[in-house]
């Protein structure tokens, strides 16, 4: 983003004694704070998706083999292989689905917001 302005005090010569002045400090280049912006995102989306399929497998390996015995020690069984699948499944549609609602909520800065019957009543231009 943008700079903070700088503070010139008492010790410059410009001012008068106990007076303060603001210069603005150069603007970063548009392209440089687009590219970083950009770069950002997809490093938080990389390291997102990395800690959603890092954690798939090891929670999926709990919920059907109960290797902590959390669930022995409540007197139940462990899930079946099918429904710990859908239970996951339902699990990431959800986040999946909240996440695409937040961002047509709350787009990311220099879009547009957006609702979900704007996106029904829009023509598809085949993307």
């Amino acid at each position: 983003g943008a700079q903070a302005p700088l503070v010139n005090g008492a010790g410059s010569s410009t001012p008068q004694a106990g007076e303060l002045t603001i210069e603005s400090a150069p603007a970063a280049d548009a392209a440089t704070t687009t590219a970083t912006a950009n770069a950002t995102t997809g490093l938080f989306v990389a390291a997102a998706g990395g800690l959603c399929f890092g954690f798939f497998s090891p929670c999926f390996n709990l919920a059907v083999n109960d290797e902590l015995g959390w669930v022995r020690q409540s007197g139940g069984a462990p899930l079946k292989v099918f429904a710990a699948n859908l239970y996951f499944c339902v699990a990431f549609a959800l986040s999946a689905w909240a996440a695409n609602l937040a961002l047509m909520r709350w787009p990311p800065p220099g879009t547009q917001r957006s609702s979900l019957s704007e996106y029904a009543s829009s023509p598809s231009d085949g993307r």
